[in-house]
């Protein structure tokens, strides 16, 4: 990740935390991983109240 990626936190009345980082070139993390069609689907089941949030 870029030194000066631009991260997000978003935050659940639960509790839970989704972080979300972006860099210079595009890629993202998610939580710390990068940002695939398994990783959202994952981060899915287990956000539940970001869920809406993670798309690829």
């Amino acid at each position: 990740m870029d030194d000066d990626a631009e991260t997000k936190y978003h935050f659940a009345p639960d509790g839970e935390v989704l972080s979300v980082a972006v860099g210079k070139s595009a890629q993202v993390l998610a939580n710390g991983e990068r940002l695939t069609p398994s990783v959202a689907e994952r981060l899915r089941r287990e956000l539940p109240l970001l869920a809406h949030m993670v798309t690829f």
